[in-house]
């Protein structure tokens, strides 16, 4: 039986049923590229969520993830697969190295090594870049989603809790609005300062910090969020 080759919108998928949370670590490289490490793991409602709505991986009982078509789509677009490993259902690892000339990064990171600064944005703008990224075949199931950052609507947090209660149960509903999306940017250099617009939290140490959204918030996006560490750089041995 041939597997469901869903790419990102899978992780879409994955990550708004996720009653475990996602996350994402950035590490700026020399010569103008950025590591990128994804991990996503999926609690037991999401994966039975996952498994109603794609009959195909309930059958198979394999991942819904093609690591060999998902890596060979990923080269096309210039980013560089270190590796991707499914797991279960709808888990999965990733380590990338994405390129400055692919537009999510122009767009999502401002690497400022004279002043030492990272800021990474999430935004409508980005998220529509990471679609981007998308095989036309794959996009269609990002209307499983509903989501506001997908669809351009505008909707409230609530609203949007709202509809997902009433679409996939009280209990999606709930781990939704209990998941947060991680970023975790690594500097070359000792840490100084944190910070991240609201509702994010933030947490640091030595050269890693922390960030935390909550994931309702990501998906409506009614406002941009940014995530900046200034650091101090190190002589270099």
């Amino acid at each position: 039986m041939k597997k469901p080759v869903l790419a990102f919108a899978s992780i879409a998928l994955a990550i708004l049923f996720s009653a475990c949370s996602p996350a994402l670590v950035i590490s700026p490289l020399p010569g103008q590229t950025a590591e990128a490490r994804f991990s996503l793991r999926t609690g037991q409602t999401a994966e039975s969520v996952i498994k109603r709505l794609l009959p195909a991986a309930s059958q198979s009982n394999q991942s819904i993830f093609d690591p060999e078509a998902l890596a060979a789509h990923l080269e096309k677009q210039g980013v560089r697969v270190r590796s991707v490993n499914p797991a279960r259902t709808a888990d999965l690892d990733m380590i990338l190295d994405i390129p400055r000339s692919a537009a999510i990064l122009n767009r999502a990171l401002v690497h400022t090594a004279e002043t030492g600064t990272i800021t990474v944005t999430l935004s409508r703008a980005i998220i529509g870049d990471a679609i981007a990224l998308l095989p036309p075949e794959s996009a269609d199931y990002l209307e499983l989603l509903m989501a506001p950052v997908f669809t351009g609507e505008q909707l409230t947090a609530q609203d949007y809790r709202d509809t997902v209660g009433a679409m996939y149960g009280k209990n999606l509903a709930r781990e939704l609005d209990e998941s947060f999306f991680y970023l975790v940017i690594e500097s070359p250099g000792p840490i100084s300062a944190a910070r991240i617009t609201e509702p994010g939290t933030v947490t640091s140490e030595n050269r890693r910090a922390r960030f935390a959204v909550p994931l309702v918030a990501l998906l409506v996006m009614e406002k941009d969020v940014t995530a900046t560490v200034t650091y101090t750089a190190t002589a270099a041995k």
